[in-house]
């Protein structure tokens, strides 16, 4: 896509600096004189969620033991890609996907210097700062034998659009190089490893939320559902709208608040009256606009991600 049909150049900015959730606790509270953030304070994230991703990742991960058989005949090792709602505040999904992995019989790395996929700066029109991200990223995975990411929609900025942002430019086969290696966790199970059952147990009601990334441009529908049916004890029921979109779309939820509210009724109207225990989505942006939605309005069904799921989650 040509520069010219990019917003002008925002204003430059510092570089930001690094900043991490703290692991705060009752036993090692905030070190720092300001205040404790808001879910340090029983605000609205629970106290599970207190701990990013980056700050958990080197910690052996439980059951990282092979206990269940290995489906494939070759080991492989995949660099985890950590989105920043997974990192900053559902770390328990990344940690999810590296439990379903290694229970595989595969090797998980998570290369710290990885940020943002830069999707937010593209939607916005400030292409030469998602640019930026991208040749980043592309430098950051450089080598990796496959790079597996719990969100379709950040997976689809890696390997639709960047290759598009990147044309041209010197990074533009490193692009398309990455782009090849980058999948979304459960179209990797399905397409890649060959894998549907995983061993998993989870004795719900559920059904399955298809994000707009995922459908529409990574062309994933049937993948997350094989995965599903294949869980033991656990029953899938299909909505009325399953190709509609819960509103969040990123910054559209910010621009247009009462256009994505009224969508996520639709969305969050129709999972519902399926009387599920869980709606199980493959994008963590899209359970956080439903979560919103269903609590807002006394429904009854949560949210979980597909990980969660086949990682033997029972919440």
């Amino acid at each position: 896509m040509p520069d010219s049909l990019s917003e002008p150049r925002a204003k430059s900015r510092s570089a930001p600096k690094k900043a991490l959730l703290p692991q705060i606790t009752p036993e090692n509270p905030p070190k720092s004189r300001r205040a404790a953030p808001f879910w340090a304070k029983g605000g609205f994230i629970s106290q599970f969620l207190r701990i990013p991703f980056r700050n958990n990742c080197e910690m052996p991960h439980q059951g990282s033991e092979a206990t269940w058989p290995v489906y494939t005949g070759r080991i492989m090792r995949i660099s985890l890609f950590i989105p920043c709602f997974v990192d900053q505040m559902t770390p328990r999904v990344g940690l999810a996907v590296a439990r379903v992995l290694e229970r595989l019989g595969h090797a998980c790395e998570f290369r710290p210097a990885q940020t943002c996929c830069g999707q937010p700066s593209f939607n916005a029109g400030y292409w030469d700062e998602a640019r930026a991200v991208a040749i980043r990223a592309v430098q950051v995975f450089r080598g990796a034998e496959a790079v597996v990411g719990p969100s379709g929609s950040c997976v689809a900025m890696m390997r639709v659009f960047y290759p598009q942002l990147l044309a041209g430019t010197p990074h533009e086969t490193a692009a398309l190089d990455l782009a090849a290696r980058t999948f979304e966790f459960g179209e990797f199970l399905v397409e890649k490893l060959g894998v549907t059952d995983v061993g998993a147990r989870f004795p719900h009601r559920v059904a399955y939320h298809d994000g707009c990334h995922g459908l529409r441009e990574l062309r994933i529908k049937e993948a997350p559902r094989q995965l599903l049916r294949a869980v033991k004890d656990l029953e899938l029921v299909e909505c009325d709208e399953p190709e509609s979109c819960c509103g969040f779309g990123g910054l559209f939820s910010v621009k247009y608040p009462m256009i994505s509210t009224a969508m996520a009724e639709v969305k969050g109207g129709s999972l519902a009256r399926t009387e599920c225990d869980y709606i199980v989505s493959s994008d963590p942006t899209c359970q956080l606009q439903l979560d919103g939605w269903l609590s807002r309005n006394g429904k009854q069904p949560r949210t979980i991600h597909l990980a969660e799921v086949l990682a033997g989650a029972d919440a």
